[in-house]
């Protein structure tokens, strides 16, 4: 999971899940936007 709160209070959440058969660690790195318009917009 990663969570981050926006300049108005909000919250946003991001979730995945763990599947070791695909090879997914379910890190918070991978479902992370770097260039995510919501958060850089402040």
């Amino acid at each position: 999971m990663a969570g981050v709160r926006q300049s108005d209070g909000s919250f946003v959440l991001l979730a995945t899940e763990r599947n070791l058969l695909t090879f997914n660690r379910a890190s918070a790195e991978e479902i992370q936007d770097h260039s995510c318009a919501i958060l850089s917009s402040r």
